[in-house]
Parts: C-alpha cells; structure tokens; sequence
C-alpha cells in the first residue's frame, strides 16, 4: 500500500471514532444530570445516610452539567 493511501485510510478511522465518542460524552451528562436531579430529591435523612449535607447537594446541583 502506497503511503498516500496508508494517510488516507488511517485519517477515516478517527472521523468514525468520533460520533461515538460524542455520543457516549453526551450519554454521560444526560447520566449525570439525572443523578444529580435524583440527589436533590432525597431528604435530609437519607442525604445523613450517604454522608452528605444538603449544602454538598446544592454544590454539586449547581455545576454545570459537564462537569
């Protein structure tokens, strides 16, 4: 195989790497986003069970959701 087509054909492989990566990226917000959501749901009681405040809570609600 010429180097010209060697080039080409391993420039294609990350261009079809990357839909899944982006998919997977976004898969993992939607992931954390709903974690997050379910965390503020719990009541004190169960936040104490887990170690947490409901200061840690909002904290962590209030990030950005790729973070």
């Amino acid at each position: 195989m010429s180097s010209l087509a060697t080039s080409i054909s391993t420039s294609r492989q990350p261009r079809r790497a990357a839909p899944v990566t982006i998919l997977a990226t976004v898969r993992r917000w939607l992931d954390v986003s709903r974690e997050r959501h379910a965390l503020s749901r719990l009541d004190d009681a169960a936040l104490a069970d887990l170690g947490l405040l409901r200061t840690d809570v909002r904290r962590e609600t209030n990030k950005y959701f790729w973070r």
